[in-house]
């Protein structure tokens, strides 16, 4: 109890700069013209993803908003994110498999779901769930490269670094997310797409697979 009343104001910093990194996003990818009307959103939603993924991304508004969102996964739910990391180190493949097919039935379910005015606030709910899914699942992965790269350095024995304490969960989520957003800027090539924003996704849903795997081994 004590633990989580100190670590209120730094959630709540945490949610002011989690808001203002996605609106700085967000007024990005309208400067670059990739955010579509709700029209074609919901009658074409893979050829508007084909289309996002093409199109390269502000890394620097990007990073901010990963590291602020993964800041505040691993601060309320680190329990659950290591359960998840356990999953995909585990599990790699089943846990990749199992994100990818999750999002893509999500994704198609909410497709249809659009085509009635009686669905179309539940395909609002599924697609937001995929997100927060994904996001969630991108913390996962970004904590646990942080993790890694200072263990092969042979920081991981380092008292402030270590996963236990706050700076060091810190430190780790800095890095992973540096990584993460470094695969931004992976260029397509030659004729195929850009593949950074491809490898980013893989990326989340090797992490959504990890929870959703976690979350079933602790029913069972």
């Amino acid at each position: 109890m004590r633990k989580a009343i100190l670590l209120m104001p730094f959630v709540l910093v945490a949610a002011v700069l989690l808001c203002l990194g996605a609106a700085q996003v967000a007024d990005a990818a309208r400067e670059l013209g990739v955010l579509p009307d709700a029209g074609s959103l919901r009658t074409q939603p893979f050829r508007y993803w084909r289309e996002f993924a093409s199109r390269p991304l502000p890394v620097v508004q990007v990073s901010a908003f990963l590291f602020m969102t993964s800041t505040l996964a691993v601060v309320l739910v680190p329990a659950t994110l290591t359960r998840a990391q356990r999953c995909c180190t585990d599990t790699f493949w089943r846990s990749l498999f199992t994100g990818l097919i999750a999002a893509v039935i999500a994704c198609v379910l909410a497709r249809v779901l659009f085509v009635s005015e009686i669905g179309s606030p539940l395909a609002v709910v599924i697609l937001a769930a995929v997100e927060f899914g994904l996001l969630a699942g991108l913390a996962a992965v970004v904590w646990l490269l942080g993790e890694s790269v200072l263990r092969r350095l042979g920081l991981g024995g380092v008292a402030f670094l270590s996963r236990e304490r706050l700076s060091g969960r810190l430190v780790q989520v800095a890095i992973g997310v540096s990584l993460v957003s470094a695969l931004l800027l992976v260029p397509g090539l030659g004729a195929p797409p850009r593949v950074g924003i491809r490898l980013v996704l893989l990326v989340a849903a090797l992490g959504l697979g990890g929870l959703a795997r976690s979350c079933r081994n602790a029913a069972t």
